[in-house]
């Protein structure tokens, strides 16, 4: 299937220039005025995809493209008229964060809203998007930094998402439940099941198909082609609470048509059984840092790289 590649298909207020200096952000960005999509470059100067703003949505990532230039994430809702693509989950947003159970409130599907402020760009090619979790009756709870970088080395494309999240006024909690968190939406391809499907699930621990859904790994491992090229996606996670340890491993939300979802928090939701719900409460004065690697790798995927 041929994939169109877009720049962008909102308002683009930013485009990619010439090989980076840097594979990190600065200690400072430049502040870009609000807009709607802007490009995310990365260390090379080639365009990524495009870090989509629509209001009271999460910021989101697509396309999310291989060196290559293929899409390896689905374009619905972004676009609906990619042969072969389901429509269904239309919160599905390619790259995104959110959670289903935030003090109480639906931040996967709805009520819960996601108000964007201000957009940082930084030297590397990086974007930071600012902004600020509400509840439904408009209160806003987190103070929220969405990160989103890219790298290229050795073949193998890198592409981060990190998403720091700050009480506002008063402790806040994050439900058990399966409905989130950090995630990507593969392209019809790339998937275990479905139309046009060709792709390979695993995990790092062993299981494969749907045996992966709700276990706790170190990573998620899809193979498949895109237009006839192999594809290798990776998918890692780790967190930090504050100046604590970088804790890694999690269980994974990832279903064989095409959803990858790391989720810290839920625990009884995949288990469904009698322990005690899990979950997490962030204290005022706390901030969590949660990070999703992505690794994509085109073409021979019998040569090492290490990133």
């Amino acid at each position: 299937m041929t994939r169109v590649i877009l720049s962008g298909v909102l308002v683009l207020c930013a485009a990619c220039g010439g090989p980076k200096t840097a594979a990190k952000p600065q200690v400072a960005g430049e502040h870009v005025p609000m807009c709607e999509s802007i490009a995310l470059c990365n260390n090379v100067g080639t365009e990524v995809g495009t870090v989509h703003l629509q209001p009271g949505k999460p910021p989101a990532l697509w396309p999310v493209r291989s060196i290559g230039g293929l899409e390896i994430t689905r374009a619905y809702p972004f676009r609906d008229d990619v042969a072969g693509e389901a429509h269904d989950h239309p919160h599905h947003r390619s790259m995104w964060m959110a959670h289903g159970d935030v003090n109480g409130v639906d931040y996967w599907h709805a009520p819960g809203r996601v108000e964007h402020d201000s957009i940082e760009r930084f030297p590397s090619g990086a974007i930071t998007v600012n902004g600020r979790w509400v509840d439904a009756q408009g209160t806003a709870v987190l103070a929220s930094t969405t990160l989103f970088s890219s790298r290229d080395r050795g073949g193998t494309r890198f592409v981060n998402m990190v998403v720091t999240l700050t009480p506002i006024d008063g402790p806040v909690h994050f439900g058990d439940t399966k409905e989130g968190t950090l995630a990507i939406r593969l392209a019809p391809e790339l998937r275990f099941e479905g139309e046009v499907a060709n792709g390979s699930l695993a995990n790092s621990e062993g299981a494969t198909g749907k045996a992966v859904w709700g276990k706790p790994a170190q990573q998620i491992q899809i193979a498949g082609t895109i237009d006839g090229a192999p594809i290798e996606v990776k998918v890692g996670y780790m967190q930090r609470v504050g100046d604590g340890p970088m804790q890694t491993g999690v269980r994974w939300h990832a279903r064989t048509y095409g959803l990858i979802a790391a989720n810290p928090f839920g625990d009884r939701a995949f288990e469904r059984d009698g322990r005690d719900p899990g979950g997490f409460t962030l204290e005022p004065g706390q901030t969590l840092k949660m990070f999703l690697v992505v690794d994509v790798r085109e073409g021979d995927l019998h040569e090492s790289t290490s990133g």
